[in-house]
C-alpha cells in the first residue's frame, strides 16, 4: 500500500499545474463498431455524465482486451465494448463505447447505467502489484474524466458487486486518485472554466 501511495504522490505533483487530460495517451479499439447486423444491436446516446464506476469485467478467466472484446461482441451481441474505457495490467488504455453513448456497466439498466462513465481494468486474478505505468495512466484517466464531465469525488465508486469489484489494491489507488481531485479542486476548476465559457 505504501508503494502505492507514494507513486500516486509522485505523480500527482508532476500534473499539479496542468490539466489533467493534457498528455493522456488512449488507443483506438478496433473492435468498438465492429458488430454483425444480425445482432441488431443499438448504442443510446448519454452524453450527460455525473457519476463513475471503476470496475473489472468479471468474466473469470478472460483477462487480455481482446478475449474481453470477442466474448461482448460474439457472446453477449453487443456493439462492441461495454465501457467507456480500460486500462490493461501494462497501463495501456483502450477506449471501448464512445463517452457520449450509455455503457454497459452495471447488471441492468434499472442499477443505473445512464449518467455513468464505466472505467474497466484487466488485470490478471490475483494480481496485487500495480506497476508505475499503470498507476500514472490509471490517476491521469481518472482524474481527466473526472474533470472533463465534472464528476464530483463523491460520485465516483469502485463496483460494489464482489464479481465486477475491481480488487482492494484499485480501490485504494482509487481513493487517492479521488482525494487528489477533491484536495486540488479540480472539478470546481473545471465547473467555473465551463461558465466563464459561456
Amino acid at each position: 500500500m505504501k508503494k502505492i501511495t507514494l507513486i500516486v504522490s509522485l505523480f500527482s505533483v508532476s500534473i499539479l499545474a496542468q490539466d489533467p487530460c493534457e498528455g493522456l495517451k488512449t488507443f483506438a479499439s478496433l473492435s468498438r463498431l465492429e458488430t454483425d447486423p444480425a445482432h441488431a444491436c443499438k448504442l443510446e446516446f448519454d452524453d450527460v455524465k455525473d457519476r463513475m464506476v471503476v470496475r473489472q469485467p468479471g468474466y473469470p478467466g478472460l483477462t487480455t482486451l481482446e478475449e474481453v472484446a470477442a466474448h461482448e461482441i460474439n457472446h453477449r451481441k453487443w456493439c462492441g465494448l461495454g465501457g467507456h474505457f480500460y486500462v490493461e495490467a501494462d497501463g495501456r488504455i483502450t477506449e471501448g463505447r464512445p463517452e457520449y453513448m450509455k455503457g454497459a456497466n452495471e447488471i441492468n439498466d434499472a442499477d443505473g447505467n445512464t449518467g455513468k462513465m464505466g472505467i474497466q481494468v484487466l488485470l490478471p486474478e490475483g494480481q496485487t502489484e500495480l506497476s508505475a505505468y499503470f498507476v500514472g495512466n490509471f490517476t491521469q484517466l481518472v482524474a481527466c474524466q473526472m474533470t472533463r464531465h465534472m464528476i464530483f469525488a463523491k460520485d465516483v465508486k469502485p463496483h460494489f458487486h464482489s464479481s465486477f469489484h475491481p480488487g482492494a489494491p484499485i480501490a485504494a489507488l482509487l481513493e487517492r486518485v479521488k482525494q487528489y481531485v477533491q484536495q486540488e479542486k479540480l472539478v470546481e476548476k473545471a465547473i467555473l472554466k465551463h461558465y466563464e465559457e459561456l
